[in-house]
């Protein structure tokens, strides 16, 4: 009888031995992965085309219509919804918001009107808001020289 539980006893002992070993390379695994899904980078960029607008404008034909074309590449770790304001001088101008998918670019051809009353130099931005992060480019609109 002695012999049939010390047989028993061995044969426990290796089920564990095997089930922490187990248990170790799983609690491993996981512990590598939280590391590393910890350390990607989250980032967004946001960029304006130099050659979609143009940086002056004659007095005399304001109010006028400008467009440019701006683009977001997401570079963050999942699909994101994006708030995207266009401002003029500060103020607010135009407001929405669109879902970008990781690893994709959204652009858009954009339009603004210079008022007649604008002080020039004027700055046009385009702010988006990811998350707790902000992005901003923009460009100046300044009189034509005389």
């Amino acid at each position: 009888m002695e012999q049939g539980g010390s047989e028993t006893d061995e044969a426990y002992d290796g089920i564990i031995q095997k089930s922490a070993m187990v248990a170790m390379i799983v609690g491993v695994a996981i512990a590598a992965f939280l590391i590393w899904s910890s350390l990607q980078e989250s980032y967004s960029a946001v960029y304006i085309y130099p050659d979609s607008y143009t940086n002056y404008i004659n007095v005399s034909d304001l109010p006028k219509e400008i467009t440019f074309r701006y683009g977001i590449v997401s570079h963050e770790t999942r699909d994101e919804v994006y708030k995207i304001s266009i401002f003029l001088n500060g103020k607010l101008i135009k407001s929405k918001q669109v879902k970008i998918k990781r690893g994709e670019t959204f652009e858009e051809l954009e339009s603004v009107t210079i008022p007649k009353n604008v002080k020039l130099p004027a700055k046009v931005s385009v702010v988006v808001e990811v998350g707790k992060d902000t992005y901003e480019a923009h460009f100046w609109i300044r009189g034509s020289p005389s």
